[in-house]
């Protein structure tokens, strides 16, 4: 598996690629939605993730994936670029990086009011 940024990629078509840029717990629970998102969307997702996140690979025995260099990828500008998954296509699955879905980020951060946000919806 090389290391590499986004630009090196070559996406197909009928794939979805989600890069995870947060920590393991993110990359974990998303390897454990994967067949469930695969049915969703009618494609099979590849994994964009960072050296220090094969090993979730490896404990849910996934080989859909490559290792990026993810410091050298503008991760808001990717987010604006693709707002939801879509086939061949670059998705950034995390809230922080898609000003629509940002809220979500920021209310699970700071809530002060007592409203709750439900892990799904994020």
């Amino acid at each position: 598996m090389e290391l590499s940024g986004v630009e090196n990629l070559k996406l197909e078509k009928s794939k979805m690629y989600f890069l995870l840029p947060y920590g393991l717990g993110d990359t974990m629970i998303l390897c454990g939605l994967k067949s469930a998102l695969e049915e969703k969307y009618g494609a099979k997702i590849h994994f964009l993730i960072k050296e220090s996140h094969k090993i979730v690979m490896d404990m849910y025995k996934l080989k859909d994936f490559s290792i990026i260099d993810i410091s050298k990828v503008d991760l808001f500008l990717l987010g604006d670029a693709t707002p939801e998954p879509a086939k061949g296509k670059i998705f950034v699955a995390h809230p922080e990086f898609h000003k629509e879905l940002s809220y979500l980020f920021n209310e699970i951060n700071t809530s002060t009011d007592g409203k709750k946000t439900l892990f799904i919806d994020w």
